[in-house]
């Protein structure tokens, strides 16, 4: 019996681990990759020493968030999955990313642009999962960054055109060759298309009706603009974001410089479970940890249940401006010496660490 009982929760772990998840990794000071500002390491069980992770990422958003309006890639370094942003800017304290991780029934394809395959805008994916199929299955990719090989630093997208998949640049120009591209495709039905019309989108952002992310925050997913799917021809040259509003329960995706989003756009949604895994650096103390008032004019004050060991102020570079010692459960941190703006305040006990968003007037 006790064989029976261990054998269900092997064949269940491996179920759980053959699935496909999303793991949200923010930026914080502590996983940002030492002397590389752009760089921040994902910590995750599955990814870490995994080379070969089905892993796509997408830049996503939740309150106290911070928007990162800049192209990413992926870079395999010490053993750990890094997410860049492209261009080389700092990463924002306080950004967030979709990790997704594709399971054991997930395809993974590895795509190099090359001067063969790329025309000056656009590299086009021989493989049969794609090849003579219009629109073929949802998928989405992110660019990897290999040593020795090119970054392209703009807004990608999918298209189709002479039997093939393609992978294009949204602004139709300076598409750079020897980059490389991991894409997943899923082959369950947790995939959908969305299209961008009239009546879904305000301002920056079209939102998401369907049955398998509405009023469901636990559900999240990763995206693809798609040229010429159901017939909608529109390019979009700007980088997209996703985000859940719980008062709507709907999820939505945005354009990171909050330009007007238009109609005519279609999207490949890629959704999976969240997954509750927790990094070293993102334990969540959140209930414990209260920083009153804010915004501030010159002095905060921060209380927790576990007795404060320090507390850092950091700016949106991650840089520390201001540093204090603690020996009790509270705390008061005077900043009027620094300039009116957005803050990031470290508050560390023993259990772990809570990095909450300060408005300094």
């Amino acid at each position: 019996m006790k064989k029976n009982i261990s054998l269900l929760i092997v064949l269940f772990s491996l179920s759980l681990f053959a699935q496909d998840k999303i793991h949200i990794h923010t930026v914080t000071p502590d996983n940002l990759v030492p002397g590389n500002p752009n760089s921040t390491y994902i910590d995750h069980p599955d990814l870490n020493g995994n080379f070969s992770a089905k892993i796509v990422v997408k830049q996503s958003y939740s309150p106290n968030d911070v928007l990162n309006d800049h192209p990413i890639n992926l870079f395999y370094f010490n053993n750990q999955w890094t997410i860049n942003n492209s261009d080389f800017a700092p990463l924002p304290i306080g950004a967030s990313f979709n990790v997704f991780i594709g399971g054991s029934s997930t395809s993974i394809i590895y795509h190099q642009a090359t001067g063969a395959n790329s025309t000056s805008f656009a590299t086009s994916i021989d493989d049969p999962l794609f090849n003579n199929q219009n629109p073929g299955p949802n998928a989405a990719f992110s660019h990897e960054y290999l040593p020795n090989a090119g970054v392209i630093a703009k807004p990608l997208g999918f298209d189709y055109t002479n039997g093939k998949r393609r992978i294009y640049a949204e602004d139709l120009d300076g598409f750079t060759t020897d980059t490389n591209f991991i894409i997943v495709v899923p082959s369950g039905n947790d995939s959908f298309t969305h299209e961008s019309t009239p009546q879904n989108i305000e301002g920056p952002y079209t939102t998401i009706d369907h049955p398998l992310l509405n009023d469901n925050p636990n559900v999240s997913f990763v995206f693809e603009h798609y040229y010429g799917l159901e017939g909608n021809l529109n390019d979009f040259d700007h980088n997209l974001g996703l985000s859940y509003v719980p008062s709507l329960g709907r999820w939505l995706i945005f354009a990171q410089d909050l330009a007007d989003f238009i109609p005519g756009l279609a999207f490949s949604i890629l959704t999976a479970p969240i997954d509750g895994t927790l990094s070293i650096d993102e334990n969540n103390l959140a209930s414990k940890i209260i920083m009153h008032p804010n915004p501030v004019n010159n002095m905060t004050n921060i209380s927790a249940t576990e007795e404060i060991k320090n507390v850092s102020v950091l700016n949106m570079l991650g840089q520390e401006v201001l540093m204090l010692k603690g020996n009790s459960n509270t705390m008061q941190v005077n900043m009027e010496d620094l300039s009116a703006g957005t803050y990031f305040v470290k508050v560390q006990t023993h259990k772990g660490f809570q990095i909450l968003k300060a408005l300094k007037n």
